[in-house]
Order: structure tokens, then C-alpha cells, then sequence
């Protein structure tokens, strides 16, 4: 089955390949496809990761709207290496957020973060949470946009909303943590929204949080982060500041209330 997808090009990060993560990409039929697989006796964080996205999709209703349609196929081998014998493979999907928004009027702005907010929504409605939503993760797929890479994907459960953590409840990446994660909380779809926050956040001024170290971020997060109106950013002060409420009982609590702050922007 591999050799169907041509010659393989290897795209993983520095850090991630020495995890044991294996990135492709591959053509077949003149589609681009990406190819997820991970070495037997790797890192365990990264494998536990492998294993958790491979286990949300089966869970999930493989026709779910924000998903990229996708295959598991089985293989023990790619470039004489020995894999966990699943690879997950998925087509090639565009950047959502490639646009500058200078170059957006508020009614385009406004229909970007909207179907931002609707496909978060549909994921929250199946009964999970991504944990670890970051720009790249919402992409263009045939006209429709999807969410991508669910290693640190979670059911919403009682047991989450409560705060009782695990160890792999607080995986996540530092530049779009929540400030409850760095205490120790458990992710919740408040910490989902919290990262939403960010992206946004950098995408309308168009600039890059600054930290170097994880404590770096921690202290950003929990206490230095403000909100920096600018002209680009003026209109949506009041829905920044409801994603980025550092307490989460001050947070917006759910995609309805998000929208009814984008709603009100005019």
C-alpha cells in the first residue's frame, strides 16, 4: 500500500524526529497526502500521543464534518525503519489563517473567526476537546475548513470539568496555554477557548507572543498578559478579553458565548 503513495518526502521537525516522529508527504493519483507514523520504542510522551490521535479517530464518526478524511493502513516498515505498524494518512489540507488581515474587511474578519468558532463547536459537540489548538491546526480541505492533530484530544467529561488531572491532561504547547494548565488544572473546553484566544490574538495585530522558557510563558499567561488595542484590533477588544480572562470562571464558558460577543461587533 505504501508504495502507492510514490517516493516519500520527510518533513519532521528536528525535536519531534529525535521523539521518534516520522512526517511524510506522498502523491497518489495527484493528491498530496501526509503520512503521521511513529518508531517502535520510542519516546513515550510522543507514542502515547501516536497511539491517542489514532484512538480518536476510530472513536469518531469517521463522516464528522471538521475531520480530513482519512485511512489508518497497516505497515510495519517505511524507509527500512521499524514503526508502530499504523500509519495515519491523511490529504493535504490549505492554511486557514494565510491571509493577512490587514488585507480583510471587519465582514471577512468577522466570517473567518465564525467558522473558526462553528468547527470547534462541532468537535465540542462529539464530546471532545482538542487540547492543544494552535494556528496551523485549522486548515482548508475542498471548499470547507477542518481541524488537524488530535494527540492531545480529550473527552469532556465530569472528571475534567471537576479539575481532576492526569499526567497527560497538561500536554500542551506553552505558547497557547491557558493559565489554569500551568497550575496543574486538567484541560477543559475553557482551555480550548483559551488557546482560540491566542490565536486569534497574534493573527489580528499580527504579532508573536515573546517567551523563551516554559517558566517564561507561565509567568506571560498568568500574570503579564494585556490585551494591546491597536486599529486592527479595536473591534474585537470585548471578545479577546472574554477569551483571555486568566481565571476560567471569568472565561466565556462555551462557543455560544463567543459568538454572541462576535455577533455584537459591528
Amino acid at each position: 500500500m505504501i508504495q502507492r503513495f510514490g517516493q516519500l518526502t520527510l518533513h519532521t521537525k528536528p525535536k519531534q524526529f529525535g521523539l521518534g516522529r516520522r512526517l511524510y508527504t506522498g502523491h497518489l493519483d495527484q493528491q498530496k497526502y501526509w503520512l503521521k507514523a511513529q518508531l517502535l520504542h520510542a519516546d513515550p510522551t510522543s507514542s502515547t500521543g501516536f497511539f491517542n490521535e489514532l484512538s480518536f479517530y476510530r472513536n469518531l464518526n469517521t463522516t464528522a464534518q471538521f475531520i480530513l478524511p482519512m485511512q489508518i493502513i497497516e505497515i510495519g516498515k517505511i524507509n527500512s525503519e521499524s514503526i508502530i505498524p499504523q500509519v495515519l494518512v491523511v490529504p493535504h489540507a490549505d492554511y486557514f489563517l494565510k491571509e493577512q488581515v490587514s488585507g480583510l474587511s471587519l465582514s471577512q474578519i468577522k466570517d473567518k473567526i465564525e467558522k473558526m468558532l462553528d468547527v470547534l463547536a462541532l468537535l465540542h459537540q462529539t464530546g471532545y476537546m482538542h487540547g492543544d489548538l494552535k494556528p496551523e491546526h485549522f486548515v482548508m480541505y475542498q471548499q470547507q475548513l477542518h481541524l488537524i492533530d488530535f494527540e492531545h484530544s480529550q473527552q469532556i467529561s465530569s472528571d475534567y470539568q471537576q479539575g481532576i488531572q492526569d499526567q497527560q491532561s497538561i500536554q500542551a504547547t506553552p505558547r497557547y496555554m491557558a493559565p489554569e494548565l500551568f497550575h496543574g488544572e486538567c484541560k477543559s473546553i475553557q482551555s480550548d477557548l483559551y488557546a482560540l484566544g491566542i490565536i486569534l490574538y497574534e493573527w489580528l495585530s499580527q504579532q508573536r507572543l515573546e517567551a523563551q522558557t516554559y517558566q517564561q510563558w507561565a509567568v506571560l499567561h498568568c500574570q503579564q498578559l494585556q490585551i494591546q488595542p491597536n486599529h486592527q484590533l479595536e473591534s474585537f477588544v470585548a471578545l479577546l478579553d472574554g477569551l483571555l480572562q486568566k481565571r476560567k470562571i471569568s472565561r466565556f464558558s462555551d462557543i455560544e458565548q463567543v459568538k454572541n460577543a462576535l455577533h455584537s461587533i459591528e
